[in-house]
Parts: C-alpha cells; sequence; structure tokens
C-alpha cells in the first residue's frame, strides 16, 4: 500500500499525501519508471492512477476502498 505512516496526517489522508509527497516526486524524476500502486483506497489515489499514463496502473480490492 502507498501511504504515509505519520501520526500527524489523518489515516484518511494517507494516500493523497504519499502520492504528493513521495510517489510523484520519484516518478518526475524518473521518467519512465514503470510502477503498480497496489490496493488503491480513494479517489485520490483512482485520480492520480488515470491520469499516470502508459507507465503508471493501479489495483483495486473492493475490501480496501473507503
Amino acid at each position: 500500500h502507498g501511504e504515509v505512516t505519520d501520526p500527524a496526517i489523518d489515516i484518511f489522508d494517507r494516500e493523497a499525501v504519499f502520492i504528493d509527497r513521495v510517489l510523484d516526486p520519484v516518478r518526475r524524476a524518473t521518467p519512465g519508471l514503470r510502477v503498480v500502486m497496489e490496493h488503491i483506497t480513494t479517489r485520490d489515489g483512482v485520480d492520480y492512477a488515470r491520469s499516470g499514463g502508459d507507465d503508471l496502473g493501479a489495483t483495486i480490492t473492493t475490501h480496501h476502498l473507503i
């Protein structure tokens, strides 16, 4: 799962913060890097995956959706 574990970040915001602080900077620094986001749980994760182009994929499991 892509999420930050900082206790100061609300549990429902952890995936979005991970995307902003970790995943997006890594992808920008490494063009062409192929990434699969496993078990995304939020609209932010879905939106990011949909906008990611051919080098970004994602999986969803219904019991992880919030």
